[in-house]
């Protein structure tokens, strides 16, 4: 096996790479902290929003009925299940006579 190596070496030194290395990782922080503080916005926001609805559920303000509310209109839906095919039903329309919408005043 002959393994030949050049003394000359074209690329950057190890000090170079390491700092390049570095400030890459810094950037991909930075990036990951700004996801992560505004996936903590919306889950906090998603905790306030729950309990509100819970508060008002409770006290007799709304009732559950109107928390089913679906808006009159045109979906797509993905049904998932473990063992089979993923289903994608596209184009579902939900006409305004089959909608509670009409309950809110």
């Amino acid at each position: 096996m002959d393994i030949q190596v050049s003394p000359a070496h074209d690329g950057p030194g190890p000090a170079e790479e390491y700092a390049r290395r570095l400030a890459d990782r810094r950037v991909a922080v930075q990036q990951l902290d700004v996801v992560d503080a505004r996936t903590a916005g919306a889950r906090l926001l998603t905790v306030v929003g729950v309990a509100a609805t819970a508060v008002f559920v409770w006290r007799g303000s709304i009732t559950g009925y109107l928390l089913l509310v679906l808006p009159a209109g045109t979906y797509d839906v993905h049904v998932a299940q473990p063992g089979r095919p993923d289903v994608t039903l596209s184009a579902m329309e939900l006409p305004p006579d089959r909608t509670r919408m009409k309950l809110i005043q």
